[in-house]
């Protein structure tokens, strides 16, 4: 199994869920040191990959790494994300194409890759992590809605073309108990409830471009 964006936010969450069930996990993101800290703190089973999905290359490498360490990714589940916000009439380009180039090319990249081997082996799980803003809109984060919708088109798309051998999803009874356990601790740790309404900047979080999903 593998999980982009399991550094923080909800990839640690499913990343600490799933191994505690028993899963070998590979754990994918940009930056070493908090995916070294998980993977210590989580122990056999686990290992840490530094990649960008961003990079077709480079997580072509830190896949092919990852089968080396625990065999075919059966599993993977794409959780990395960004959220920059501003007005739209301010919306810089450069935020706009790096939020789509994290949040949908990364998913394509991803799943592009994966693929071929569970088709080969005649089984595998794609779980993409969609938003609420695959729905329907939120002002101040115009780019993370669009990307959140191409997401949920994309699953859908593919997931007709590659039933019943695969099955890309962004709801799954494993993803959803994870993400409920997850929101329900955020909402007992946050002084402010978590809602629906979004304001300017409400999108922040600790390195502000991580995405609540």
């Amino acid at each position: 199994m593998l999980v982009t964006g399991a550094g923080t936010g909800i990839g640690e969450a499913i990343s600490r869920q799933l191994h505690a069930e028993g899963y070998r996990v590979t754990l994918l993101g940009r930056r070493r040191e908090p995916l070294a800290a998980l993977s210590a703190t989580l122990g056999a089973n686990s290992h840490a990959v530094s990649g960008d999905v961003t990079d077709r290359a480079g997580i072509a490498s830190a896949f092919a790494t990852a089968r080396e360490r625990f065999g075919d990714i059966e599993i993977l589940v794409n959780s990395a994300g960004m959220a920059p916000t501003a007005p739209f009439h301010r919306l810089d380009f450069s935020d706009w194409q790096r939020t789509m180039d994290v949040n949908v090319n990364g998913v394509f990249h991803c799943s592009q890759i994966a693929l071929e081997a569970m088709l080969g082996a005649g089984w595998g799980r794609i779980i993409n992590i969609a938003s609420v803003a695959s729905l329907r809109g939120f002002p101040y984060v115009s780019g993370y809605c669009a990307s959140k919708h191409a997401v949920l088109g994309l699953t859908r798309a593919v997931a007709l073309e590659v039933q019943p051998k695969v099955s890309p999803s962004t709801r799954s009874a494993l993803a959803m108990s994870i993400l409920i356990s997850y929101g329900q601790r955020l909402r007992k740790s946050s002084a402010r409830p978590v809602g629906l309404k979004m304001r300017h900047g409400a999108l922040h979080s600790k390195q502000s471009t991580r995405a609540p999903h």
